[in-house]
């Protein structure tokens, strides 16, 4: 069986929580869904908007599919 491919997928929001020990931080996009993302930095605060690029996957310090971030954009 041949495997999935992963898609690049960018997003642009606003970071709306710090996560906790069980889920990510967390951005909200411009049409109103919040999407958990894993490598986020402590430089971005909430209420910054932000461009992430990444793919989605599962982080062992996040509950569920996340994006794993690759790419950050401060705007």
């Amino acid at each position: 069986m041949a495997q999935a491919e992963s898609q690049t997928v960018t997003l642009t929001g606003t970071r709306v929580s710090m996560g906790n020990a069980v889920d990510c931080p967390e951005i909200r996009t411009d049409d109103g869904k919040l999407h958990p993302v894993k490598g986020l930095t402590a430089e971005v605060a909430l209420g910054d908007r932000i461009t992430v690029t990444g793919e989605y996957g599962v982080a062992t310090t996040c509950r569920g599919q996340v994006l794993i971030v690759a790419e950050l954009k401060r705007l």
